[in-house]
């Protein structure tokens, strides 16, 4: 297994050393900073990007794993060894690789991100960044700042402008403090609580949203303007949770399941076999692969800060009495 170079890389320029960032991580806490501003902007996804259409992730573990590599993580028994292997630069993104592929045979739609950015569009949901501390300056680097993300809820349609606000559903916030900026790129911090993300997914042609616990969450973004950012979001999926949102959806393919659960198994066990990471973003050896890694991009657009909290909510398919 090849890991990760540990130290920083500098580049001497005009003013002193650059810390640089390395390939397949987010770039380090800067040391030349702005102050932060009091002020608290909020961004709306406005687009997802999934492994159909590009790359997207983290080296959430530090490791370039391979289908050779021993010192990590034991598979669920009976997974491939190429369920470990990492993309480019270490990427972390079974996601993409594995879980998303099954979702989309049985579903029969091979274009989940843009099934994904027309629910947006139609105001089905989205996710919204709050973040508080911003430099004036977009390219500027700056510490202490924090954000918390939101759900937002459906509504009649989307409208992303910065005097409109979207009102967010009461799914608990992921709270990300000690966030900062280096050269324009939002890195978020730590959080205990996981970010949820309400994924519009279409079978049958009914367009609803798996509900995603990403635990140990990794938000980054770069921004385009004032009003406009283009970034990703990174962390790990726990498959239990996972198969228990996508239950519903299971029960409308499967419609067997309803009266014999044994027309679930093999999609519960590919779910399961998707696992390559531990649920905290790390991997070592001795341990078992509970989590799913995942990697989705995004951009968004700059709305009003939310005000308003509603119950109105994307629901799934009906399941057994679909």
């Amino acid at each position: 297994m090849k890991k990760t170079i540990p130290f920083l890389l500098l580049a001497f320029a005009c003013g002193g050393a650059e810390v640089l960032p390395v390939p397949g991580e987010p770039p380090p806490k800067p040391t030349d900073v702005v102050p932060a501003s009091n002020e608290t902007i909020t961004y709306a996804i406005d687009a997802i990007m999934m492994g159909d259409v590009g790359n997207y992730g983290y080296n959430l573990d530090g490791l370039t794993t391979t289908k050779d590599s021993s010192d990590v993580c034991a598979l669920l028994d009976g997974s491939p060894r190429t369920n470990q292997v990492d993309g480019p630069d270490g990427i972390d993104n079974s996601w993409s690789r594995i879980a998303l592929p099954i979702l989309e045979s049985l579903t029969s739609r091979h274009s989940p991100s843009a099934d994904a950015t027309s629910a947006i569009a139609s105001g089905l949901t989205t996710l919204e960044l709050v973040v508080t501390g911003l430099p004036t300056e977009t390219n500027a680097s700056a510490v202490g700042l924090s954000a918390r993300t939101l759900v937002g809820a459906k509504q009649s349609r989307a409208q992303f402008d910065a005097l409109t606000a979207w009102p967010v559903t009461p799914a608990p916030a992921a709270e990300l403090g000690d966030s900062y900026v280096n050269r324009g790129t939002f890195v978020s911090g730590a959080t205990s609580s996981p970010v949820i993300l309400d994924l519009p997914i279409t079978v049958l042609d009914i367009t609803t949203v798996i509900e995603l616990r990403i635990h140990a969450p990794l938000i980054t973004f770069d921004r385009d303007s004032a009003d406009a950012v283009h970034g990703t979001i990174a962390g790990v999926i726990d498959p239990v949770e996972l198969l228990a949102a996508a239950l519903p959806f299971a029960q409308t393919l499967f419609g067997g399941l309803c009266s014999n659960a044994g027309d679930y198994v093999g999609f519960e066990g590919q779910i399961r076999q998707a696992g390559d990471i531990a649920l905290d973003g790390t991997n070592a050896s001795g341990t078992s692969c509970g989590g799913i890694s995942f990697g989705i991009g995004f951009t968004a657009k700059r709305v009003a800060n939310p005000t308003t909290i509603s119950s109105s909510v994307a629901a799934p398919p009906t399941g057994c009495a679909h």
